[in-house]
C-alpha cells in the first residue's frame, strides 16, 4: 500500500491542493487502512466542498477510525443529497454520464457533454459501490439456531442419495413426488 501511494507521489506534487488530488490521497490511505492520514488528506473539504464522494470518504475515516454508527450514518446521510461534484453533463438534456461520448445516450445530441457539476441529488457516482466495504464494514451472517431442516431448493447440487422433488411451477414451492414416481427414478 505505502509502495501504490508513492507511486502517486509525482501526479499528486503537481496540484497538491486540489480537491481530486486530495480525495484521491485520502481514498489511497483508507486503502492503505491509515485513516489519520486519509483524513488529513482529505482535509476540509468535507466542510468546504460538500460533495457526495467527500462525504463518503469522511465515513470511511470515521469508520475506520472506530467512530459510532450513528456519526457514520450522518455522514453517509449528508452524502446522499449532496452534490455529486464535476461531471460529464448533457447541455441539452441535463443527463449525468459516467464517461466523455461524442453523443448524448439519453437524447442524441452531438458534442453537448460539459463537464460540470450537476444539481445536487442528481445522477449516482460512477465506481462508487467498490468504497462500500469500507464504509459498511464485514456484514456476519446471522446464527443459524434453528435446527428444524430447510427445504430443499431448486439451486441445491444434487446428492447421490436425493429424493426426486418437483416445483410448483407458480409458487417455486416443493411438492410432495408421489411414491410410484419416485420409484420409477
Amino acid at each position: 500500500a505505502a509502495a501504490r501511494i508513492k507511486r502517486f507521489q509525482t501526479l499528486t506534487a503537481v496540484k497538491p491542493d486540489h480537491p481530486e488530488t486530495r480525495m484521491l490521497m485520502a481514498e489511497l490511505h483508507i486503502a492503505a487502512e491509515d485513516f489519520p492520514a486519509a483524513a488529513v488528506a482529505l482535509g476540509d473539504l468535507a466542510e468546504t466542498d460538500p460533495t457526495a464522494r467527500t462525504l463518503t470518504l469522511m465515513a470511511a475515516i470515521e469508520r475506520g477510525q472506530g467512530a459510532d454508527d450513528s456519526v457514520v450514518r450522518g455522514w453517509l446521510a449528508r452524502a446522499l443529497t449532496a452534490s455529486r461534484g464535476p461531471q460529464w453533463i448533457c447541455d441539452s438534456c441535463g443527463t449525468a454520464h459516467a464517461d466523455w461520448a461524442p453523443i448524448c445516450a439519453e437524447c442524441g445530441s452531438f458534442d453537448t457533454l460539459s463537464w460540470k457539476t450537476a444539481p445536487a441529488g442528481g445522477g449516482a457516482l460512477p465506481n462508487s459501490a467498490e468504497m462500500l466495504p469500507l464504509i459498511v464494514g464485514r456484514v456476519k451472517p446471522p446464527e443459524d439456531k434453528d435446527e428444524t431442516p430447510k427445504p430443499v431448493t431448486a439451486d441445491l447440487a444434487v446428492q447421490d442419495d436425493a429424493q426426486p422433488v418437483d416445483y410448483d411451477d407458480i409458487t417455486g414451492e416443493v411438492i410432495e413426488v408421489p411414491q410410484q414416481a419416485k420409484a420409477q427414478n
